[in-house]
């Protein structure tokens, strides 16, 4: 995941990743809320290095999307 945000915003990544880790515990809403602010911040960080603009996710980057990228790759939850 560090590899797509500037070194100097690794730090705000790897809190919001560990935040998500915790609140996913919680399952239910809980979790998809948290899935969702981990991804969006990722991309709004991510765009920020690139000098762009962060203008939300396009359309079919939900949850599941970020659960297929992230979640089960990072964290080997299936």
């Amino acid at each position: 995941m560090l590899k797509w945000v500037p070194v100097n915003d690794e730090q705000l990544i790897r809190t919001a990743f560990q935040n998500t880790v915790q609140v996913r515990k919680l399952g239910g809403q809980a979790q998809k809320l948290a899935d969702m602010y981990f991804f969006e911040t990722l991309v709004r960080i991510h765009r920020a290095g690139e000098g762009a603009s962060y203008t939300g996710l396009k359309p079919g980057m939900e949850a599941e999307m970020f659960h297929k990228i992230i979640v089960v790759k990072y964290l080997r939850v299936p």
